[in-house]
């Protein structure tokens, strides 16, 4: 009897260790995620074609109108979030680059002398930059 015991309690904890390796497999596959966006998410286009319904005196009662329904699931917001604050980063280097080179401008319309040696000092901070890339 108690070599039965014994055995059946293996078993069970040889039972309860693999549910345990499945569900933790199953819960950190993230296609499992993708997959559940993919059916929760559908795209449904439905045409208007009732027409226009008239009183009887020609007055319009109903008409037929497009409306456009959107909605959308916190993870389709969390990806646009993403990308719209790369946008906005890329904008922002671009906008710097911009501001750099109208200082730029700003030194040529300047008179000769200070205009060479800002163009010194702008070659040279370029410089030290690609130095610290590199």
């Amino acid at each position: 009897m108690e070599k039965r015991v014994v055995w059946l309690h293996g078993f069970l904890l040889l039972c309860m260790t693999v549910l345990m390796v499945r569900l933790s497999v199953l819960g950190q596959g993230e296609s499992l995620a993708q997959a559940a966006v993919r059916q929760s998410t559908s795209l449904l286009e439905l045409g208007s074609s009732r027409g226009t319904i008239y009183d009887c005196n020609g007055a319009p009662l109903a008409m037929s109108y497009t409306v456009h329904n959107i909605q959308l699931s916190p993870y389709g917001v969390q990806e646009l979030q993403d990308k719209y604050e790369d946008a906005v980063e890329k904008a922002r280097e671009k906008a710097k680059e911009a501001e750099q080179m109208k200082k730029l401008e700003d030194l040529f319309r300047q008179d000769p002398v200070k205009r060479l040696e800002g163009e010194a000092k702008l070659v040279y901070q370029w410089k030290q930059e690609y130095r610290n890339m590199a």
